[in-house]
């Protein structure tokens, strides 16, 4: 008995051989009229074209077909199903996704092919289901959609006038939670292509090419495989094969070879980050896509599994901050994901769901849409980034079709929104379409992708929590998008009791400062609707810059108001106009730093209270800069020579700026007055710096006494110190569209300001985790910086923020700092903005550039900002 089984056991397994066809002709001749027609491949990966072509050359000999596929061609050509929908082959199809296929589009508007357009992983699932005998299943992808309503036309006339809709579907509760029924679908023919099949039928799949292939070649009654090698029986690992052989009945040899729909690079070098060819608008459309991918990496925490829809999403894994790893998933069956390949690295059977050319890290798997959809629906991955179209208040999304104009197909956004209390969806979307409207809404207008699945929503403008269960939206932040308009501008900076500004009071000087921006800029005083000015040591400082603000032709109805954080003073001005800005408060204002240290000596702090007195951090507060220096050079063994060598480059930077007028369109010249030898009064214009050493060498900076004589080792000296300065600086600030709207040129944008607290001790540490804290909040990486402006308090700072955070020199204080040009305290801030900008502008106009600005302050702190030019 055994013997006889084993026989026809053997018989069995030689017939096997059988299913190999001579030719894909031979194949498609089981391929008749009327049959559903199941059909592999995501875009063109994982395409049976050989079996397509095959029966597109019977024309219509075999026509009524229905076709089953993701989507009916690839990257606008009619191949695989395509070549079938324009030979007239097709009368129906079902699909989730139609993207580029304008032809597929066109021909359901008018009424050639009947359209069922399923989410991607229900129709994954009804094809399981179907192999599996299974009728129906419950799902909650599509619930409260046009899916369960069956609102989405299947036929239209030729007019573009529904004729034809698909069956409501049956919900039920299951655990307190709507679910609909799908009936699954059951296939007469399926052509899949396959890597490697042996002449038994076991086959495997390459990475991404598996996706549907399984699935379908399980499900129909006949299933024909396309190989790109077809082996011998017995030459694969059984532990290898993704499909037994049972479910294959014919195979052929490819005659097409694995094609790219899209091929997406590797830049080879670090890439600028709008194209030098962009137009201003695609400038300015990328710098908005940006910026809210890059604030959508903060949602993404170490370890997630996430997946990114296509457009906008893509763009976040760049703004990772380093050492927070996320796994990608990509519902075409990729987890794991990694960038974009180099031109050795490209594989297509590795692509993304928006059908591009990717990578896979270490640790990546790859599977079936089966699978890819299982894990979307268990609600096993964290975080799903998605487009939209709308957005409505209660968190309802819509992304997929404008009836009657555009037909996208839903894809796997139905599926992806389907477990939203275990999968947070973030939405990230322009916050205006192309005529302006809004996206967030109170109520979709367009049917609805998924209701209540929305938990954040990021837009160009602000960011939105959503309570999905009240079905109520709050606003939790306003996005970086204030432009610093036409102008920024300073005085020059002159010696404290030495320079040309000696004798002009504070008061004068801010006046001057002020006049002087606002002629120059040709803005409208009256249009100016908050004033903010930086300042550390004038006694009435508010009286001072309001009477300065009214005496420069500011009207009475613009307030003004100071901000003292001593060194950080100008920045904070800035921060300040910009936040209002961005509230809504005010679309124009300026912000200013001023400091007259000829007229206004550092006050010493005397404290009084016995708890600060007893607090030795407190007690620090109150030291000399001076001191805290040379602490710093103690605790990070900065040595004289060290500093010596910072401060040599900073003057002679300066100098070589200074004499080749780099400086000439920064500084406004201002008409002031100075006593001569004989005390009588001379009116002069001052336009030039004058703390620069032009002669100064190495040895002469070696011969300098230290300046703070016993303190710490003494390696503080007046010329790797910064000097005690005259000087003012101004910034107009709009709102972009203000700025717009009046004709102002747009030359910079604001990121962002971070400030942080350090030891009182080490104050000049501050920039360091000031700037780290900056570029983190917005998605910057030290690389992505072009140019820093870090003050130069003293030569140990600029020591210590240059090595401690790997700077490169060539990209720090260009033109010098600090210890040549000198540091009027409240206007420093708003002068190195003013330097970085002009600096940025000069080297090529037009190109988007990242500054970076910052300065130690005193008490312990550090301050730090971002900025973008040529947007």
């Amino acid at each position: 008995m055994f013997g006889r089984i084993l026989s026809q056991v053997r018989r069995s397994y030689h017939s096997s051989a059988q299913k190999v066809c001579s030719s894909a002709e031979e194949a498609v001749s089981v391929v008749k009229s009327g049959d559903v027609l199941l059909g592999g491949g995501f875009g063109l990966c994982g395409l049976p074209n050989t079996l397509f072509a095959a029966l597109a050359a019977r024309g219509r000999e075999v026509s009524g077909l229905t076709g089953v596929s993701n989507n009916a061609g690839a990257g606008g050509r009619t191949v695989g199903m395509g070549a079938l929908l324009v030979n007239d082959q097709l009368s129906k199809l079902i699909a989730s996704y139609l993207g580029t296929n304008k032809v597929l589009e066109q021909m359901y508007l008018t009424g050639k092919i009947d359209l069922e357009l399923t989410p991607q992983g229900t129709l994954a699932e009804r094809i399981r289901a179907g192999a599996a005998g299974i009728p129906a299943f419950y799902t909650p992808t599509g619930c409260n959609t046009p899916v369960e309503h069956g609102s989405v036309p299947m036929r239209n006339d030729v007019q573009g006038n529904p004729v034809l809709y698909p069956s409501r579907r049956e919900a039920r509760l299951f655990g307190g939670k709507k679910y609909i029924m799908e009936q699954a679908i059951e296939g007469d023919i399926a052509f899949i292509r396959a890597w490697k099949v042996d002449e038994a039928g076991n086959a495997i799949f390459r990475y991404t090419a598996n996706n549907f292939a399984g699935a379908m070649a399980r499900n129909a009654k006949i299933t024909i495989v396309e190989a790109e090698e077809i082996v011998p029986t017995g030459s694969l690992d059984p532990k290898d094969v993704h499909l037994p052989g049972i479910f294959v009945d014919s195979i052929i040899q490819a005659t097409t070879k694995p094609e790219i729909e899209f091929k997406t690079l590797r830049p080879t070098s670090a890439p600028s980050l709008v194209s030098n060819s962009a137009t201003a608008a695609t400038e300015a459309a990328q710098v908005k896509r940006e910026m809210i991918a890059r604030r959508a990496a903060m949602e993404l925490q170490d370890g997630f599994y996430v997946n990114l829809g296509i457009g906008i999403p893509t763009l976040v894994p760049s703004f990772l901050p380093n050492g927070r790893h996320v796994w990608l998933q990509s519902e075409n069956g990729i987890l794991g994901m990694g960038p974009l390949p180099t031109e050795a690295e490209v594989d297509a059977d590795i692509i993304n769901a928006g059908k591009e050319t990717v990578t896979l890290l270490p640790g990546a798997s790859t599977f079936d849409s089966v699978e890819s959809f299982g894990m979307i629906r268990g609600g096993h991955i964290d975080v799903s980034v998605l487009g939209a179209m709308e957005v409505s208040s209660a968190g309802d999304l819509a992304n997929w079709i404008i009836p009657g104009k555009l037909v996208k197909g839903m894809g796997g956004a139905m599926d992806l929104t389907s477990c939203p209390d275990k999968t947070k969806i973030i939405v990230v979307t322009d916050h205006c379409d192309k005529k302006g409207r809004s996206k967030i809404v109170e109520q979709c207008s367009l049917p609805l992708t998924s209701a209540r699945c929305v938990s954040l929503i990021i837009t160009d403008l602000a960011v939105f929590d959503i309570d999905r269960e009240q079905g109520i939206m709050t606003l939790k932040e306003l996005m970086p998008g204030i432009t610093l308009a036409e102008f920024v501008g300073r005085t020059a900076l002159t010696r404290a009791k030495k320079g040309l500004l000696k004798s002009t009071s504070s008061d004068q000087l801010l006046r001057l400062a002020l006049q002087k921006s606002i002629d120059s800029s040709g803005i409208d005083p009256s249009l100016v609707e908050d004033v903010i000015i930086g300042t550390c040591h004038p006694p009435s400082p508010c009286y001072e810059a309001r009477a300065a603000a009214l005496a420069a032709g500011l009207p009475v109805t613009t307030p003004v108001q100071t901000v003292n954080r001593l060194c950080g003073s100008g920045l904070m001005a800035i921060r300040h106009i910009s936040d209002s800005i961005r509230a809504g408060d005010i679309s124009i204002g300026l912000a200013a730093g001023y400091e007259s240290m000829s007229a206004h000596a550092r006050p010493t702090p005397h404290f009084m209270d016995d708890k600060i007195t007893a607090t030795p951090a407190a007690v620090d507060c109150a030291k000399p800069m001076g001191w805290t220096s040379e602490m710093l050079a103690l605790e990070f063994d900065i040595s004289r020579s060290k500093q010596d060598e910072y401060g040599l480059l900073s003057h002679r930077r300066a100098s070589a700026a200074q004499l080749e007028g780099r400086f000439k369109d920064e500084i406004m010249p201002i008409t002031t007055t100075v006593l001569d030898d004989g005390g009588q009064q001379l009116q002069i214009i001052v336009d030039q710096d004058d703390g620069i050493r032009h002669d100064l060498t190495s040895g002469k900076m070696a011969e300098a006494r230290a300046a703070f004589r016993g303190v710490g080792d003494e390696r503080s000296t007046g010329p790797n110190s910064s000097q005690v300065t005259d000087g003012a600086a101004v910034a107009l600030l709009m709102r972009r569209s203000r700025a717009e709207e009046l004709g102002f040129e747009a030359i910079a944008t604001h990121l962002g300001t971070s400030v942080v607290g350090v030891e009182p001790k080490v104050m000049g540490m501050g920039p360091v985790p000031a700037i780290r804290a900056v570029l983190s909040r917005v998605g910057l990486r030290i690389e992505d910086v072009d140019l820093f402006e870090v003050n130069e308090a003293f030569g140990s700072i600029y020591a210590y923020c240059i090595e401690a955070l790997g700077l490169p020199l060539d990209k720090v204080n260009v033109n010098g700092g600090a210890i040549a040009l000198g540091h009027p305290l409240g206007a420093t801030g708003v002068r190195q903005l003013v330097t970085g900008i002009k600096e940025l502008r000069r080297r090529e106009k037009g190109e988007r550039q990242i500054l970076c600005t910052s300065m130690c302050i005193g008490s312990g702190m550090g301050a730090a900002a971002v900025f973008v030019t040529g947007v």
